[in-house]
């Protein structure tokens, strides 16, 4: 059996003189003198001559500087872009309510002058009737002199007043043949017409008039097909309005020659 033996301390906690020299001992150890203990060094002051924070003031307003006029010059830019996108809107508003005011214009004239026509038309046929026979007869008598026989059809009211203008004008030409005036109820005051062997000559302002409606009309049809070609097909509408222009212009030169032959039916619409 193993024998139980009393465990003691080694030191005497109760022994004050003792515990001061385990204490002195053990702070010894522990903390290090003060020739032991490294110095640090003093930090660096940087120091600047004068030239340099010159130079340093001078570079800092620089680019403050362009800093600052990138600013503004990006802020006026911004405002300019909004500025002219709104001109650029209300030019192109201003452009489409010109174009549809001038188009309204062409037309309004168009019918005016339509209208007037329709008016004065049958005054100056009235107020015309033997001038405008009689200049017409001798026109066309004119030509045909060598013709055999020569017959003039005209309204029953200007027979008499036509046929004292044209027998001095026939005899003044030396015309030899046979020249008869006669009625033709289907014609107007102003209405003439001409027959002789090859052919015939007709004045008929009531024709004369609806052609005048009819090159309106389709004025009027070419100008609304221009706008509606205008708003469709952009840039393409010039290229197609001069073509529709040049075809309507050259349609009607071809349609009214400036001097009718001899021999064939026409229709003089002069006044």
């Amino acid at each position: 059996m193993t024998e139980l033996k009393e465990f003691l301390l080694d030191f005497d906690f109760d022994d004050i003189q003792l515990m001061k020299e385990i204490d002195q001992t053990t702070n010894e150890k522990e903390i290090p003198n003060d020739d032991d203990i490294l110095a640090e060094p003093d930090p660096v002051v940087a120091t600047f001559s004068e030239e340099e924070l010159l130079a340093a003031r001078q570079e800092g307003f620089a680019a403050g500087k362009e800093d600052g006029v990138k600013e503004s010059l990006g802020g006026l830019e911004n405002n300019m872009c909004q500025i002219l996108d709104k001109i650029a809107s209300g030019i192109s508003d201003v452009v489409e309510d010109q174009n549809a005011f001038n188009e309204k214009t062409t037309n309004d004239t168009l019918q005016l002058t339509l209208s007037i026509c329709r008016k004065l038309f049958p005054v100056l046929s009235e107020e015309g009737k033997l001038t405008e026979v009689a200049s017409m007869t001798e026109s066309m008598v004119s030509q045909i002199l060598a013709q055999p026989k020569i017959t003039i059809f005209v309204n029953s009211d200007i027979i008499a007043s036509l046929k004292e203008k044209i027998d001095p004008f026939l005899a003044e030409r030396g015309y030899e043949g046979i020249a008869t005036i006669l009625e033709d109820p289907s014609l107007s005051v102003s209405g003439c017409r001409i027959q002789w062997q090859d052919g015939e000559a007709l004045r008929d302002p009531e024709v004369g008039l609806q052609d005048i409606e009819q090159i309106i009309s389709s004025s009027l049809n070419d100008q609304n097909l221009v706008a509606n070609l205008s708003q469709g097909s952009g840039a393409m509408t010039e290229l197609g309005s001069e073509n529709e222009a040049r075809a309507f212009s050259e349609r009607n030169t071809e349609e009214q020659p400036d001097d009718p032959p001899v021999g064939t039916s026409i229709d003089d619409t002069s006044t």
